[in-house]
């Protein structure tokens, strides 16, 4: 607790092993002499990335709980911060919080106000009575020091993109497609996060269940062609419909033909 705050980024060498390939470990913050055991350490791990939510990054972060404790002293403990429940393991806690609202004062009030609740609870039988005492003075007068209060006034030109991000990705998990399938859209179509969810993505999914396609079949489109996101309906999808019509086609082999090929929405009529 007595040392600087830049002494908590550190990068601890380590022998490389068949669990852990890397010759240094980079917890995202150490601190020691805050357990009761005053040689252990707490490493904070922020698991904010979507990738930790992939089956590849609960493994990776497994393994990194691993090497980490293997390196620690007896007694050390890990807490991850993440935006998704996950279950304690030995000597490996986790605290699950909402994403934080960029630019609001009150709602990082209220996140860390929520994380040191949850810290007092996971682990507070673990903690030096003095540094309990702390976290709870800090939770009696929940308060943003000036730094803090500076970077929620920058947040409007470092956070955007990360909070936009994130209420895409949900958007995108909630209809349907798997972390794996999100990663791959937004990659693929990156200007998808510009697009507002209320008047642009969720009038372009309720169109497409119009023609007949079913919530899975939706979800399929999304993943295989992004971009029909972005297409406007009036001016480019409604047309593209009619035009599958005046072939000859009925209503439920126009939606058979968008559901199998949704990439036929894209391309020009007239080309």
């Amino acid at each position: 607790p007595q040392e600087p705050v830049s002494a908590a980024f550190r990068r601890f060498r380590t022998k490389a092993s068949s669990d852990w390939g890397a010759s240094f470990l980079e917890p995202d913050m150490a601190a020691y002499g805050v357990l009761r055991s005053e040689e252990a350490a707490l490493f904070i791990e922020y698991d904010g990335y979507w990738r930790h939510r992939e089956l590849s990054g609960i493994a990776a972060d497994m393994r990194k709980n691993r090497a980490l404790l293997r390196l620690a002293p007896p007694g050390s403990r890990i807490v991850r911060i993440c935006h998704a429940p996950m279950n304690a393991a030995d000597g490996v806690d986790y605290i699950h919080t909402p994403i934080w609202q960029c630019n609001s004062e009150s709602a990082l009030i209220q996140i860390v106000s929520g994380v040191l609740r949850k810290l007092l609870h996971v682990i507070q039988d673990n903690l030096q009575e003095s540094v309990v005492k702390r976290l709870r003075s800090h939770l009696g007068s929940p308060r943003l020091c000036l730094c803090a209060r500076q970077f929620v006034g920058n947040s409007s030109v470092v956070l955007p993109y990360q909070h936009r991000f994130e209420r895409t990705a949900l958007w995108l998990s909630n209809l349907g497609l798997s972390n794996l399938q999100v990663g791959n859209t937004v990659d693929s179509f990156p200007c998808l996060l510009g697009l507002s969810i209320e008047e642009n993505l969720n009038p372009k999914v309720q169109w497409l269940k119009g023609l007949g396609l079913s919530d899975s079949q939706v979800a399929k489109a999304v993943a295989s062609s992004p971009q029909l996101l972005g297409y406007s309906i009036e001016e480019n999808l409604r047309p593209t419909v009619q035009w599958l019509k005046g072939l000859g086609l009925s209503d439920s082999q126009v939606a058979k033909a968008v559901a199998s090929f949704p990439q036929i929405l894209g391309h020009s009529i007239e080309e």
